[in-house]
């Protein structure tokens, strides 16, 4: 409201609920923020006091609701406290550091660290090299040094290649020897497998060898995507190209995982001889033929190093960079080379040969020990139902009767380092662009305004990095919530629960073996493409907000908020009002039950919310579009997660592919089952040994105990079947997989067999039906 007595030159006139402005005609007036109207803005207008009435009542319901909530737990609790004792119950693990940690962890430092300082001083050369061509506006591009003709991983590495292939065959023909040795006689010479992704051994070396490939995965995977790439011979051969790469890469890191698989001497000592080649082969290929940031004369880009060296200067920022990045790296070469190291030591040095067993022998009959995951996990099976399990953990707990298989520690070291690798390339290759974004957007504006602008655009660094580092962290922890999910679903379909987990159907087991070759895939594109997408979701967000703040355009949020805020506070309220009643009004014991009280008030309630909800709908239709994009992208990296809901969750393949994989674990790392599969190989290894009785006493006393033995027996049947019967009441679900349901089962249907085609019954049957 304008008024030619306000002057808002020394003071403001409208206070905290206005703001002073000129009209056209040069006078001064109160623009009202939210529902302040009057010439000074000092007075409420109608639609204000209602909003304030209303977020009181709002207010109001909220407190007596969970008033109430509060009040009946803390006397339920303390009833509870009365009536029942309280057993406490622990599954978590206490980890114990032994002195030979830290000699380990020693070495492995002063191996990583004499390899980067190795590598400082190569990439020193050409970084100075670079440089001097930088300051002398000549083309930015290094020469090579001439092993890197031999040792070029992206020629396909003429000296470690053929090494692998080499050892590879030299590990098939050890493989045989074992087998012949455990008198697992086969005609066929196979390749050693190099991990069995079903098991939990050697998680923590084969979890590190599969993080150093991380690296190399993300530059096959830039420079398919790159535009600086040829595509002259044709698309299809280019990306097979790729895929040849993806190879040769696990070629080079199968005798590694091949050796620590068979774990035999002679497989241990070359595995050790070529992973202390591997380390200095690393260097020499990244410190004198393949620096991150320079490039040779085959590939010269001068607008991308012109960019990093007006933007980082020419110190060692870049040099600095390209170290931090290969830390990781070099630490789990360097835990390779110890790891087996040590392992071939303590093989010559402490080992006894007594048993001709396989690894996958010794991996099974490992079930039977006391302390190990199988054992813990049928020990917790007949706790008591009273039990309270303890955690004080906020994400993940270790518990004693879980581990998790060796393809989620490859999957997740691979995952972690990539996205390590991924941040570090992403924040120093666009923050230089960031620069040329920034007067794009500010040209942009002034040109839409037709003059220069008052105010510039604000940096677009800061946002973008704070987009980066809240996307990170967001990522990590749906990871870490992933972990959670896969224990927690892999427990349930153990004891048959199908309440988030599908229920296995026989018709499906095409579709899970799909699934499970697909998870680890998938699982990483996801991850990729969710962190990309809530960067970029942040990076607007926050450069809006900045935007704003720079602008001062607060009036476009008072005009949304203005608009908005009845509508939430109608929402809310009716939400509240909702749950009130449907708790304390119209369910019987707080809620607790699913049987209703006040019939008669329920259907005159019912009557009148049929059509009031026809308008609260459309609002919720508006939430429903909202929470599913959010949702879509906070949970992309989550594969257990499906956005299309739980009647369309089978055109999901990412949780297709989560399915598969659950229920394969399932079938092939159920405690229940390793425990007995190694039992019966226990008892079968122990009948095929030959007893020799050489004292004449023995067999005296052999006779004398055999009505002990028999006792024994009976007992132990006892004991069996008592177990049984307490594992079927806790597991109902396992009757349909026992021998005596399915012989049941194929009687009945072979009786009944002999009447389906008989047409005499099949007309009685019909008539019957026509004359109900």
């Amino acid at each position: 409201m304008s008024n030619q007595k306000l002057n808002c030159s020394t003071s403001n006139p409208c206070g905290r609920n206005g703001y002073c402005e000129k009209n056209e005609h040069g006078e001064y007036y109160c623009s009202c923020i939210f529902w302040w109207s009057g010439q000074i803005c000092n007075e409420l207008t109608n639609s204000g006091i209602q909003v304030i009435i209303l977020g009181c009542l709002l207010g109001l319901l909220i407190g007596v609701y969970y008033g109430l909530i509060i009040y009946r737990m803390t006397t339920r609790k303390t009833q509870q406290k009365k009536d029942k004792q309280n057993y406490k119950f622990s599954i978590g693990i206490k980890f114990n550091i032994h002195r030979s940690f830290y000699v380990f962890i020693s070495l492995i430092l002063i191996i990583a660290s004499s390899g980067l300082i190795i590598k400082w001083f190569m990439i020193q050369s050409i970084h100075n090299i670079i440089v001097d061509q930088y300051r002398h506006n000549l083309s930015l591009f290094y020469k090579p040094h001439g092993i890197c003709q031999v040792i070029n991983y992206r020629k396909t590495n003429l000296i470690m290649f053929p090494m692998s292939c080499l050892l590879i065959f030299i590990f098939a023909f050890e493989y045989k020897r074992i087998l012949f040795g455990a008198k697992q006689y086969s005609d066929c010479y196979f390749l050693p497998v190099p991990i069995d992704f079903f098991t939990n051994i050697n998680r923590t070396f084969v979890a590190v060898t599969f993080a150093i490939a991380a690296n190399e995965l993300l530059e096959i995977a830039n420079e398919a995507f790159s535009d600086t790439y040829s595509f002259n011979n044709g698309i299809v051969l280019v990306y097979l190209q790729q895929i040849f790469k993806v190879l040769l890469m696990g070629f080079r890191y199968y005798p590694i995982l091949a050796a620590v698989c068979i774990d035999s001497k002679l497989s241990l000592l070359l595995g050790t001889f070529y992973s202390w080649i591997e380390l200095p082969m690393t260097i020499l290929e990244q410190g004198l033929c393949q620096p991150r940031y320079y490039e040779n004369a085959q590939k010269i880009n001068d607008t991308y190093l012109n960019f990093l060296f007006e933007y980082y200067g020419t110190g060692s920022f870049l040099l600095i960079i390209d170290l931090l990045t290969d830390i990781p790296r070099y630490a789990c070469l360097s835990y390779i080379i110890i790891e087996l190291s040590r392992r071939i030591g303590k093989k010559f040095l402490y080992e006894i040969k007594t048993d001709y067993l396989t690894q996958e022998e010794k991996v099974l009959l490992n079930a039977l020990q006391v302390n190990s995951v199988e054992m813990m996990y049928l020990r917790n099976l007949f706790q008591s139902n009273k039990r309270v399990v303890k955690s004080n953990q906020w994400i993940y707990e270790w518990r004693n009767d879980f581990r998790f298989s060796s393809r989620i520690l490859c999957l997740y070291s691979l995952i972690f380092l990539f996205l390590y690798f991924f941040l570090i390339q992403v924040c120093v290759q666009v923050l230089p662009y960031m620069i040329e974004l920034q007067q794009f957007i500010q040209n942009s504006i002034n040109s839409f305004r037709g003059n220069q602008s008052i105010h510039s655009i604000p940096v677009l660094v800061r946002p973008f990095l704070l987009a980066v580092l809240i996307g990170s962290s967001i990522v990590v922890i749906q990871l870490l919530l992933l972990l959670v999910s896969i224990r927690r679903n892999l427990f349930q379909v153990y004891r048959g629960d199908q309440s988030e987990i599908p229920r296995r159907n026989r018709s499906n087991y095409k579709t899970y073996a799909i699934g499970n070759f697909h998870f680890a895939g998938y699982l990483i594109a996801y991850v990729l493409w969710g962190l990309v997408l809530i960067i970029s979701f942040l990076f607007i967000l926050l450069v809006f907000i900045d935007i704003v703040i720079t602008f001062s355009l607060f009036y476009i949020i008072e005009l949304i908020l203005k608009h908005l805020i009845p509508v939430l506070l109608i929402a809310y309220f009716k939400v509240y009002l909702n749950k009130f009643l449907a708790r304390f009004a119209f369910l019987q014991d707080d809620g607790d039950v699913l049987a209703m009280n006040n019939r008669r008030t329920l259907m005159i309630f019912l009557y009148f919310n049929f059509f009031l909800d026809a308008f609260l709908g459309l609002f919720s239709s508006v939430g429903r579009l909202l929470k599913s994009v959010m949702g879509g992208i906070l949970y992309m990296c989550r594969l257990d997660y499906s956005p299309l809901g739980r009647k369309l969750e089978s055109w999901d393949d990412g949780f297709n592919a989560y399915c598969g994989f659950i229920h394969t674990e399932c079938t092939h790392r159920h405690p229940i089952l390793l425990l007995f599969t190694a039992y019966l190989l226990d008892m079968n290894k122990k009948k095929s040994k030959p007893i020799a009785i050489t004292n004449p006493l023995a067999i005296s006393i052999d006779v004398t105990s055999k009505n002990e033995e028999e006792i024994r027996k009976r007992r132990r049947r006892i004991i069996q079947k008592w177990q049984m019967i307490v594992f079927l009441i806790r597991n109902p679900l396992f009757v349909f997989y026992r021998k005596a349901y399915f012989k049941q089962f194929h009687f009945v249907e072979n009786h009944l067999a002999q009447w389906r085609n008989n047409v005499q019954v099949t007309q009685m049957m019909l008539r019957r039906l026509n004359s109900v």
